[in-house]
């Protein structure tokens, strides 16, 4: 993503277009809202819009807002993303996302745990949407969406969707048998019953004339 890839756009204003279709598409979507207490789509576009265009040098307005110069961070060692970071901590912890005090996805997870992998492909499949409704030019949609990919392993570990408590308890139960390990059988000595079987080919005798078999059998 630099200059080359908004040129592709009639206009850089475009972008503003594209992000807040993204949060529409994202704040009507159970999976993803639970990590927004604010759901002011104003706010967050415009913020998504200052980012985009910071990290291909078209502005500054995202470090002038939301950087370290906007004195907001909490964290030490503070850089001008600092602020991001701590919004996707934040969002991780939102209050919606306690399945235990009411009912919610289970691909969205769990209060405090990390994003699932369903929400960061839903998250993606937004954008590329918005990119495909607003028709935008297919070489900035492949660059876009590639970029945003490529960034994606910045904001987890993505966990699996939560399941259901006793089928979690199951599927502990059935890893905990597997990981026992089963006693070693002893081998039985055979039973000698006594009696011996002259048609049996183990117990074949070579060089017995035909007439004392006869006599014997």
């Amino acid at each position: 993503m630099n200059k080359s890839t908004i040129a592709l756009l009639e206009d850089v204003n475009t972008i503003y277009l594209l992000t807040k279709l993204f949060y529409r598409k994202l704040f009507d979507d159970p999976v993803l809202n639970v990590l927004f207490v604010n759901k002011d789509i104003e706010m967050h576009h415009k913020r998504m819009a200052w980012f985009i265009l910071e990290k291909c040098k078209i502005s500054n307005e995202y470090s002038l807002q939301r950087g370290v110069a906007c004195g907001k961070c909490m964290s030490s060692g503070q850089t001008k993303y600092t602020p991001l970071m701590e919004a996707h901590e934040r969002a991780k912890s939102c209050p919606l996302r306690d399945h235990r005090k009411r009912k919610i996805r289970h691909s969205a997870g769990v209060l405090g745990g990390h994003f699932t992998v369903t929400q960061k492909n839903n998250w993606l499949n937004h954008f590329e949407s918005a990119c495909e409704d607003l028709k935008l030019n297919k070489k900035f949609k492949n660059v876009f969406m590639s970029w945003l990919k490529f960034s994606m392993p910045k904001y987890g570990p993505f966990v699996p969707d939560r399941v259901k408590s006793k089928k979690q308890k199951k599927l502990n139960n059935k890893h905990n048998n597997h990981n026992k390990k089963k006693p070693a059988k002893t081998p039985q000595p055979k039973k000698d019953t006594g009696s011996y079987n002259i048609h049996s080919k183990s117990n074949a005798v070579k060089n017995v004339p035909a007439t004392y078999l006869c006599s014997i059998s």
